[in-house]
């Protein structure tokens, strides 16, 4: 930071600045703003020669015409033959470019060092080289050159100085009266030493205004519409100097009419959505939801939706004639919206009553995006290419800011400002600072900043005992700062986190974080990676629990504070705060009754801001920036929802202009709803200067919106159709001071139920969302469980799982896991891919089956920690032999990604050693194994490989090879680790039906008249399995029953582990793998009835559900009770 001082050298340098002003000056028209050329001479070594290249552009928004070269030949120099000194061309267009190359000689000399030759003079003269070649026949006797000092710099020709009517009027002695005041007031100035940087401005303003008012300078632009230019520079051939020139002359056209390509509408919006880098987002709107009935089949139909749904677009009716010309007000407007800028006042031209959208085309015009011409604006007439091309160039130039990396720039104080020294010594009490030492230079009234940048205004100065007393209050921003110039990309720095009241942060790593949680606080956030947070959230909201996961990766800030508050006022040059970001966002609101969800029959609206804390980051000395962090909601009802928002947001000022920042992309889902509700993150930016002043401040809130009636079905299926879009909002300028200097602070609606990107009808049933009515279809359930890989008892809530049929993308149904981690969503029977998706975890893949009128359970759904993406891990475990317990050598395990795979490609291959044990090395993730061995029946296994150890992944193979005796009925148990100790049951009926037998531990295995009729053929008491029960010769005409006993639990009814245990019976008819069912997740209890199977059907129905008892029923078909079986409970 520093103080501007007063210098004399900027006087100096004003005088000389007013003296030039107040000399005689010549009007041209507007020549040299359209084209800009420039000559260079290419000098041969023996320096006999040079090749003469005259290069002009168009550089100005119009074609010009008529356009002619013509190049001057100096007295004493010819032109090569063949060449030409001319060059014309019909047209030139915006950005075009010609060129006029030629050679010059030396001409030859005679030894007396006489002039050239009469042969050479005619050449010359021949070529237009004669001695004076000005179209002027009053220019001097130069050779024709207005300039002899080597200057390439283009400058009107003498034509069009001839061609205008300057009405020059100056008068030496107002010159002379000018000086002499200009020097009285510097003088003024040098005495007084008060303010003199206004009174320079003061000055600075008379000296460019002054020639004007007292008459010096009356202009008259010329009526023509000719232009012209003359360029000049400097040649050494042989040993003399030589001054090369050439005239230009073009024509511009009266009035501007459209030249070359028009562009359509259609064509506009596509070019202006690249221009300012708009997401390439696919805008998903039912046909009879579509704003334009004109648009449907067009090739450019998602860009003109894009553009409708960013509210790029003027009123127009329902057509958008998508292939009708553009016209120049249609561009500017969507210009202006396209960048943002909200307009504040008319445009004043002559043709203004003809302009629709006034304050549009006025910031258009002051935004140099499109020009007045003749002081018209001609909004009817049809956009060129041309025309286009100049205005999105400037769009390109103010969207694709590039902001410096490092901090730079400074915050300079106001040159009567004191700076307090670094070593003063200080004590502060409210609003006195009692200065021992570095205080002395305080007077009442001053301004002074004391060394940790923080201005104050003394008020009372009161000198006691060598201390300087001082009362201070909060100064003035425009007293205290001279301008500011700060810019750069800072570093969120996440360590600095400031949880909002309610919020418990720690700092843990992301894993030991999850594994620490417990929910007894409202909201519990954890550092993730740099820049990045997250939060799990469980907050008492009216009769609800607002809950969820939400992640947000801040990683850089882009700000930039370009403001002069000198004399005369303010001048917002540049200042804008952008937050580029990613927020993914899970979570819902539901009210729980008897340990589970339910809708209220009153469905009471809750509303509001649920603030997670606020970042500081550290700009240059002097600047800090804030970003608050919330979710905003206003529900009612039950809802689950899926948010995750990318892109750049935040808000500018530019040239005292407000426009909003936002190339933001949301991708949302609701997975359950029953009421209505709109729900997104929040976040809000402040850049604060010397810790005092709010220079500007926005805030943002974008999500899903949905409302809707719930219908309740005679079948108890809930149904409810809702309207979803996507809601956006931003507001700016609410607190800084810009606001009020401006005196603007706005709002934009950027998404709303108009024009949301989304905009559909979605259906639920049972609160879950589903692509159509099921209502009186053939349904079933997916049920299961989703937890942490690192300790599958840590369960995800708010995990979004969605299911799709074949190659669709449209999910046929999603859901989200509730508090315990527990789902179910109803779909039509059928198989499905179903997607695993969480905040701060990796997405995986799992195919199921559906079968109708069946709770058709998953095995527990582990997922990996987000920052184990592409970390290369392991799984291990041991394949064994079913029937006898052993290892099994040499077989092959074939590995897919994803769970339940059995096709696709294969990622990896590893075979057994000679105890039946594999290890695989790979890339984190979840896996299937497609296991294969000769005289075994294939078995699939899904394995998570992880950077941890997880434990045996283990897996048993039921043979069949014809020396082994065939089982009727083979049901092999696995499990985790834990609990150590489950337990296979079967019951069924003797061989002639009297009685029942009941093979577990306890009674391994029964006879009847020495013939084996079933038997446990491995019993494992130390984690995994596998346990093996077989049926070799059934009952023709029996019922039979099979259970799993949580041994290691079997005293506590209210037991979860075996619910969580992992635990999958796989069932074998006739020799062949005929089901696996893995464990109901979210029971207790430690009884599982998994299946009955009728021998005379030879079928098998499912139970699958936890029993208070092991019972056994001895016909299915028959009115019996069921009988308790008793059973030894020692081992």
């Amino acid at each position: 930071m520093r103080t501007k001082g007063r210098k004399f050298l900027p006087l100096l340098l004003l005088s000389f600045i007013m003296t030039a002003a107040c000399m005689p000056t010549v009007a041209l028209a507007k020549s040299n703003e359209d084209v800009t050329a420039e000559i260079t001479a290419e000098v041969s070594k023996d320096k006999t020669s040079a090749e003469v290249t005259v290069h002009l552009q168009n550089t100005g928004n119009e074609p010009v015409s008529k356009v002619r070269i013509q190049g001057v030949l100096p007295e004493g120099l010819s032109l090569e033959e063949g060449d030409t000194l001319t060059k014309e061309e019909e047209t030139l267009a915006p950005g075009s470019e010609t060129a006029l190359q030629y050679t010059v000689k030396a001409a030859k000399t005679q030894d007396n060092g006489g002039s050239q030759d009469s042969g050479d003079r005619e050449e010359s003269n021949q070529n237009g080289g004669d001695k004076n070649p000005s179209p002027n026949p009053d220019q001097n006797d130069n050779g024709g050159n207005p300039s002899k000092g080597g200057d390439k710099t283009a400058t009107p020709s003498s034509e069009d100085a001839d061609a205008v009517d300057t009405g020059d009027s100056a008068n030496p002695v107002i010159f002379i009266v000018v000086c002499v005041a200009a020097a009285g007031v510097i003088l003024i100035v040098c005495i007084r030493k008060k303010k003199g940087k206004g009174l320079l401005s003061l000055l600075l303003v008379a000296a460019l205004v002054g020639p004007y008012v007292i008459g010096v300078l009356p202009v008259k632009a010329a009526d023509s519409r000719q232009g012209g230019l003359q360029v000049a520079a400097d040649v050494a051939l042989g040993d003399k100097s030589y001054t090369l020139t050439a005239d230009i002359s073009y024509s511009l056209p009266e009035t501007v009419a459209p030249s070359g390509a028009v562009l359509t509408r259609a064509q506009w919006i596509d070019e202006l959505l690249v221009a300012v880098n708009a997401p390439e987002t696919e805008v998903v709107y039912d046909n009879e939801t579509l704003p334009f009935t004109d648009i449907d089949s067009h090739a450019k139909k998602n860009q003109i939706l894009l553009a409708y749904a960013n509210q790029l677009l003027p009123e127009m009716g329902t057509e958008f004639r998508p292939d009708a010309p553009a016209d120049r007000e249609f561009a500017a407007y969507t210009a202006v919206k396209a960048l943002g800028f909200q307009p504040v006042k008319d445009i004043a031209c002559a043709d203004a009553a003809a302009i629709t959208y006034k304050q549009e085309v006025e910031t258009a015009v002051a935004m140099e995006l499109f020009q007045l011409t003749d002081e018209a604006f001609r909004p009817a007439e049809e956009l060129t290419q041309a025309e286009a091309d100049a205005a999105l160039s400037k769009v390109r130039e103010i969207a694709n800011v590039e902001t410096p990396e490092e901090n730079t720039g400074e915050v300079v104080y106001d040159e009567d400002a004191i700076i307090i020294p670094e070593d003063a010594e200080y004590t502060m009490d409210g609003t006195t600072i009692t200065f021992t030492s570095g205080g002395d230079m305080i007077t009442e009234g001053s301004i002074f900043i004391l060394p940790d940048q923080t201005p104050y205004k003394a008020v009372t100065v009161q000198k006691t005992d060598g201390a300087v007393v001082v009362e201070t209050a909060e100064p003035d921003i425009q007293e205290t700062l001279d301008e500011i110039t700060a810019s750069g990309t800072a570093t969120a720095d996440m360590s600095g986190f400031i949880p909002a009241e309610g919020v418990t942060f720690t700092e843990a790593a992301p894993a030991m974080a999850k594994a620490a949680r417990v929910n007894v606080v409202d909201v519990e956030g954890s550092l993730a990676a740099p820049g990045k947070v997250n939060f799990k959230i469980h907050k008492k909201i009216g009769k609800g629990e607002l809950y969820g996961n939400v992640a947000i990766n801040l990683p850089k800030i882009k700000y930039k504070a370009d403001v002069d508050l000198g004399w005369g006022g303010f001048n917002i040059k540049d200042v804008y705060l952008k937050f580029p970001l990613t927020i993914e966002a899970t979570g819902g609101y539901e009210v729980k009754k008897d340990g589970g969800s339910y809708v209220p029959d009153d469905y009471i609206p809750n509303g509001g801001l649920l603030e997670l804390g606020k970042l500081p980051i550290a700009g240059i000395p002097g600047v800090t920036i804030y970003a608050q962090i919330g979710i905003k909601y206003e529900i009612s009802g039950k809802i689950e929802v899926v948010c995750n928002i990318d892109g750049e947001t935040g808000v500018q000022v530019l040239n005292n202009r407000l426009r909003k920042v936002d190339s933001l992309e949301a991708d949302v889902d609701f997975k359950a709803l029953a009421g209505s509700a709109k729900i997104g993150p929040s976040l809000s930016g402040l850049l604060e200067v010397c810790k005092r002043w709010d220079l500007i401040d926005f805030g943002v809130s974008a999500g899903p919106e949905a409302s809707g009636e719930l219908l309740i079905r005679n079948t108890e299926l809930m149904c409810i159709d809702a309207n979803v879009f996507l809601y956006g909002e931003l507001s700016a300028l609410d607190e800084g001071v810009i606001g009020d200097w401006l005196d603007i602070g706005y709002t934009w609606e950027f998404w709303k139920k108009e024009n949301s990107p989304l905009k559909a009808n979605w259906h639920f049933e049972n609160f879950s969302r589903v692509d159509h009515c099921t209502y009186e279809e053939e349904t079933g359930k997916i049920v299961g469980r989703v937890a942490d890989a690192a300790d599958r008892n840590t369960s995800i809530a708010g995990a979004t799982i969605s299911a799709y049929q074949g190659d669709s993308t449209t999910a046929a149904g999603s859901t989200q896991a509730g508090q315990d981690g527990g789902f179910e969503m109803s779909l039509p029977a059928g198989e499905y891919k179903i997607k695993v998706e969480a905040a701060g975890y990796q997405s995986f893949e799992c195919d199921v089956t559906v079968e109708k009128d069946k709770e058709n359970y998953t095995e527990v759904l582990l997922m990996i920690d987000e920052q184990y993406e592409g970390v290369t891990g392991s799984a291990r475990g041991r394949i064994t032999n079913a029937v006898t317990g052993e290892g099994i050598p040499g077989a092959t395990l074939t590995l897919r990604r994803g769970w339940n795979k059995t096709s696709g490609d294969v990622v990896a291959t590893v075979e057994t050693n000679e105890y039946g044990d594999y290890r695989v090395e790979m890339a984190s993730g979840n896996y299937t194994a497609t296991i294969e061995r000769d005289g075994y029946v294939t078995v699939t296994k899904n394995i998570v490989v992880f950077p941890m150890d997880l434990g045996m992944q283990s897996a048993a193979m039921n043979p069949n090879g014809e020396d082994l005796e065939a089982a009727d009925l083979r049901v092999v148990l696995t499990w985790g680790e834990t609990p150590s100790d489950l337990d296979s049951h079967l019951l069924g009926p003797t061989a002639d039906g009297s009685d029942y037998f009941h093979i577990y531990y306890g009674n391994k295995r029964h006879n009847e008249d020495s013939v084996r009729i079933a038997d446990l053929d491995v019993d494992d008491i130390t984690s995994y399995g596998p346990e093996t029960t077989s049926l070799y010769q059934k009952n023709e005409s029996g019922t039979y029953s099979f259970y799993v006993h949580d041994y290691s639990n079997g005293g506590n009814s209210d037991s979860t582990a075996m619910s969580q245990s992992g635990a999958i019976v796989e069932v074998y008819l006739d020799g062949q793998l005929y089901k696996a069912y893995p464990v109901p997740t979210g029971k207790t209890g430690v009884n599982w009835h998994v299946f009955d199977y009728d021998a005379a059907t030879n079928t098998i129905t499912d139970v699958n559900q936890f029993t208070e008892d092991i019972t056994y029923q001895p016909n299915a078909n028959a009115r019996m009770a069921a009988i308790p079986v008793p059973m030894d409970e020692t081992k």
